[in-house]
Protein backbone atom coordinates (compact mmCIF):
# COMPACT_ATOMS: atom_id res chain seq x y z
CA UNK A 1 0.00 0.00 0.00
CA UNK A 2 1.42 3.37 -1.06
CA UNK A 3 0.88 6.46 1.03
CA UNK A 4 1.18 9.31 -1.41
CA UNK A 5 1.01 12.84 -0.11
CA UNK A 6 -0.09 15.51 -2.51
CA UNK A 7 2.44 18.27 -3.00
CA UNK A 8 1.21 21.75 -2.20
CA UNK A 9 1.32 24.26 -5.02
CA UNK A 10 2.59 27.81 -4.44
CA UNK A 11 -0.93 29.18 -3.96
CA UNK A 12 -1.70 26.61 -1.27
CA UNK A 13 1.54 27.45 0.55
CA UNK A 14 0.77 31.18 0.51
CA UNK A 15 -2.84 30.47 1.47
CA UNK A 16 -1.78 28.56 4.59
CA UNK A 17 0.29 31.51 5.81
CA UNK A 18 -2.44 34.00 4.85
CA UNK A 19 -5.02 32.03 6.85
CA UNK A 20 -2.74 32.02 9.89
CA UNK A 21 -2.13 35.78 9.63
CA UNK A 22 -5.85 36.45 9.06
CA UNK A 23 -6.78 34.41 12.15
CA UNK A 24 -4.27 36.29 14.28
CA UNK A 25 -5.39 39.64 12.81
CA UNK A 26 -9.03 38.85 13.64
CA UNK A 27 -7.84 38.24 17.21
CA UNK A 28 -6.35 41.75 17.28
CA UNK A 29 -2.66 40.79 17.07
CA UNK A 30 -0.78 43.94 16.02
CA UNK A 31 1.91 42.02 14.13
CA UNK A 32 -0.71 40.23 12.01
CA UNK A 33 -2.59 43.47 11.39
CA UNK A 34 0.62 45.00 10.00
CA UNK A 35 1.23 42.28 7.37
CA UNK A 36 0.83 43.84 3.92
CA UNK A 37 2.13 41.05 1.70
CA UNK A 38 3.03 37.38 1.71
CA UNK A 39 4.90 35.85 -1.21
CA UNK A 40 6.63 32.58 -1.96
CA UNK A 41 9.56 32.00 -4.33
CA UNK A 42 9.48 28.20 -4.23
CA UNK A 43 11.60 27.83 -1.07
CA UNK A 44 11.17 31.00 1.00
CA UNK A 45 8.07 32.68 2.40
CA UNK A 46 8.60 36.45 2.37
CA UNK A 47 6.39 38.57 4.60
CA UNK A 48 6.35 42.37 4.55
CA UNK A 49 5.07 44.41 7.48
CA UNK A 50 3.88 48.02 7.36
CA UNK A 51 3.28 49.13 10.95
CA UNK A 52 1.41 52.24 9.78
CA UNK A 53 -1.29 49.98 8.29
CA UNK A 54 -1.98 48.84 11.87
CA UNK A 55 -1.82 52.35 13.30
CA UNK A 56 1.69 52.11 14.75
CA UNK A 57 5.00 53.76 14.05
CA UNK A 58 7.88 51.53 13.02
CA UNK A 59 9.68 52.40 16.25
CA UNK A 60 6.71 51.46 18.47
CA UNK A 61 6.04 48.32 16.41
CA UNK A 62 9.60 47.08 16.82
CA UNK A 63 9.75 48.11 20.50
CA UNK A 64 6.82 45.85 21.47
CA UNK A 65 8.04 42.87 19.43
CA UNK A 66 8.60 39.96 21.87
CA UNK A 67 10.39 37.81 19.27
CA UNK A 68 14.06 37.74 18.26
CA UNK A 69 12.71 37.98 14.71
CA UNK A 70 9.15 38.30 13.43
CA UNK A 71 9.94 35.28 11.24
CA UNK A 72 9.18 33.28 14.39
CA UNK A 73 5.67 34.76 14.57
CA UNK A 74 4.94 34.32 10.86
CA UNK A 75 6.56 30.88 10.71
CA UNK A 76 4.15 29.21 13.13
CA UNK A 77 2.38 27.23 10.36
CA UNK A 78 5.60 25.22 9.84
CA UNK A 79 6.68 25.04 13.49
CA UNK A 80 4.75 22.01 14.66
CA UNK A 81 4.82 18.24 14.10
CA UNK A 82 1.31 18.12 12.66
CA UNK A 83 0.25 17.12 9.14
CA UNK A 84 -0.12 20.73 7.97
CA UNK A 85 3.33 21.62 9.24
CA UNK A 86 4.86 18.56 7.63
CA UNK A 87 3.26 19.30 4.25
CA UNK A 88 4.32 22.96 4.38
CA UNK A 89 7.90 22.07 5.37
CA UNK A 90 8.08 19.87 2.27
CA UNK A 91 8.06 23.15 0.29
CA UNK A 92 9.12 25.93 2.68
CA UNK A 93 12.79 26.04 3.65
CA UNK A 94 12.85 29.53 5.19
CA UNK A 95 10.69 32.40 6.37
CA UNK A 96 12.05 35.91 5.78
CA UNK A 97 10.49 39.13 7.10
CA UNK A 98 11.04 42.81 6.37
CA UNK A 99 9.45 46.19 6.84
CA UNK A 100 7.80 47.90 3.87
CA UNK A 101 10.76 50.33 3.75
CA UNK A 102 13.04 47.33 3.09
CA UNK A 103 14.49 46.98 6.60
CA UNK A 104 15.41 43.32 7.11
CA UNK A 105 13.69 41.88 10.20
CA UNK A 106 15.27 38.45 10.00
CA UNK A 107 15.04 34.94 8.64
CA UNK A 108 14.40 31.55 10.22
CA UNK A 109 14.81 28.17 8.60
CA UNK A 110 12.23 25.40 8.77
CA UNK A 111 14.59 23.57 11.13
CA UNK A 112 14.81 26.62 13.43
CA UNK A 113 11.03 26.97 13.51
CA UNK A 114 10.49 23.24 14.08
CA UNK A 115 12.93 23.35 17.00
CA UNK A 116 11.04 26.34 18.50
CA UNK A 117 7.67 24.66 18.05
CA UNK A 118 8.50 21.10 19.09
CA UNK A 119 11.76 21.21 20.99
CA UNK A 120 13.03 18.52 18.62
CA UNK A 121 15.42 18.46 15.72
CA UNK A 122 13.92 18.58 12.23
CA UNK A 123 14.93 16.26 9.42
CA UNK A 124 13.39 16.01 5.93
CA UNK A 125 10.09 14.18 6.12
CA UNK A 126 9.20 15.44 9.60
Amino acid sequence: MSLEVSVLDDGEVIGAFERYVDERSTSGVLFAEAVVSISFDGTTIMVVFDPSSAGASSEAFLAVNPFDTLAEFVGMPIAFADEDGRRLRSRVEKVHVALADGQNLGTMTAADLYRKGTGGEWAPGL
